[in-house]
């Protein structure tokens, strides 16, 4: 694979999770400054998390509504919904 494939797939994915995550906290550009992801894959298990820049704070997943005005669903199943798609990036690339 040539540079300029690798870097314009790997853009590709990058820019598939963060949409990801921004459709989670509801695409709500005027509170998230910041989205942060990582993933890893680890003796064949893959490892993917996120967490948010909100408001000047950094915060986890699952306690976003804390730093939020406007509240997002923030339910096990939205949030392992999330991390599952993580993971199977991970597993498949």
């Amino acid at each position: 694979m040539q540079i300029e494939e690798f870097d314009n797939l790997l853009w590709q994915h990058i820019t598939e999770m963060i949409e990801g995550a921004f459709e989670f906290i509801g695409s709500n550009k005027e509170e998230v400054d910041m989205i942060y992801i990582y993933g890893s894959m680890e003796n064949q298990n893959p490892f993917f998390n996120l967490f948010f820049g909100i408001n000047g704070t950094i915060i986890k997943i699952h306690k976003v509504n804390s730093v939020l005005n406007r509240k997002v669903d923030v339910s096990d199943n939205a949030m392992f919904h999330l991390l599952d798609i993580g993971c199977k990036f991970c597993l498949n690339h």
